[in-house]
């Protein structure tokens, strides 16, 4: 089941740091590198962002987390994490799916590190393109990919 969460609420938004965490410290390992931005991203920062925020439920844990920024002309697709005990249980596509439904009259935008090859290889799969390449201010490699409404 996906519904949105409401990160204002504290104990809400410790659930989605700690997804986040145990993703990002799994993504971290696959890049190997130590200083890993998205691990330092403060429980404030989630609480208090207006970015929206799905959670991916299994026997009602939350076991993945997608963050959507609304813009006028895209939304962008902030962090689409999954906890490591849930990867390639078809989860990340779940959420991938429900939001290309929810906001289909939308363009989509998405970055990751072009060695994140399970990313990658997902928003391929989901028809998004890839639109750039650069370096991240940490050093990190990336790759920029957008999707294209068809409305």
């Amino acid at each position: 089941m996906i519904k949105r969460l409401n990160n204002n609420n504290l104990e809400v938004a410790g659930l989605i740091q700690k997804i986040f965490h145990q993703s990002y410290a799994v993504e971290a390992q696959l890049l190997k590198v130590d200083d890993f931005p998205p691990l330092k991203r403060t429980l404030d920062s989630y609480q208090n962002s207006e970015n929206i925020f799905f959670g991916y439920f299994e026997n009602e844990t939350l076991v993945g987390v997608i963050e959507c920024e609304i813009l006028d002309n895209f939304i962008d697709i902030n962090s689409l994490v999954v906890h490591p005990n849930f990867f390639r249980n078809g989860i990340a596509g779940g959420l991938l799916n429900f939001v290309l439904a929810k906001f289909e009259c939308y363009s989509l935008k998405v970055e990751t590190a072009t060695n994140n090859t399970p990313a990658v290889d997902l928003y391929i799969k989901f028809g998004f393109e890839p639109v750039a390449y650069f370096a991240s201010d940490s050093g990190i490699n990336k790759v920029a990919f957008e999707r294209i409404s068809i409305n």
